[in-house]
């Protein structure tokens, strides 16, 4: 997972972003080899360490910005309103496989797609309104609504990818889901745009 994660950060250009999630994600895979607990917190602090080390500028990129304070409030929100709403969430006590335990799966995949963006919506959203003169009120909707689709559309554009290396018949046809997943999101999003109050101006 390590030198997949270095990999990908070199072929999507270094951006803030995506070096912070390298670093945790690195930092969080060498924490039981060194006999560590695995501590999101500490992972987060020293990405921005690290990478104001190398360029102290770089707390003045936006993407940057709203990397950290999206991861931080997650961190800090996500798992207490999760935890909130799964209490509340009957099928306690289904069994492994059964109808109230799929139902309960499908809902904890909701409830923590709608606690990570509430989580992540706490921080951004001042920087948001500062940066964009806007605030997106439709961002819940549209997270639970697209989720499952970007991640369809990535992993399957890597399953797409290695495919076509060896096999490029098979990759045309793998193409196509992962083609309407992507269509499923532009479609959507677009469409939710155009809502009234999807976003407010500030």
């Amino acid at each position: 997972l390590i030198p997949v994660s270095i990999l990908f950060t070199m072929m999507t250009g270094c951006t803030p972003s995506i070096v912070r999630a390298a670093i945790m994600i690195i930092l969080l895979q060498i924490a039981p080899l060194l006999r560590r607990e695995r501590d999101s917190a500490t992972a987060l602090g020293t990405a921005l360490l690290l990478i104001l080390l190398a360029n102290p500028f770089s707390i003045t990129h936006v993407g940057l910005q709203l990397s950290f304070a999206a991861v931080a409030g997650i961190l800090l929100c996500a798992g207490r309103i999760q935890e909130a709403l799964m209490a509340r969430v009957p099928f306690q006590d289904s069994k492994r496989g059964s109808p109230g335990w799929c139902a309960r799966s499908v809902l904890r995949f909701l409830v923590s797609t709608l606690a990570a963006t509430v989580g992540a919506s706490v921080l951004t959203t001042p920087l948001t309104a500062l940066y964009f003169n806007s605030v997106p009120l439709i961002s819940l909707l549209s997270n639970l609504l697209t989720l499952w689709a970007f991640s369809l559309a990535f992993l399957g554009g890597l399953a797409v990818s290695l495919a076509g290396l060896a096999l490029p018949a098979l990759a045309g046809v793998l193409a196509w889901p992962v083609s309407l997943a992507v269509w499923f999101v532009q479609t959507l999003t677009a469409a939710l745009a155009r809502l009234p109050f999807a976003s407010v101006s500030t």
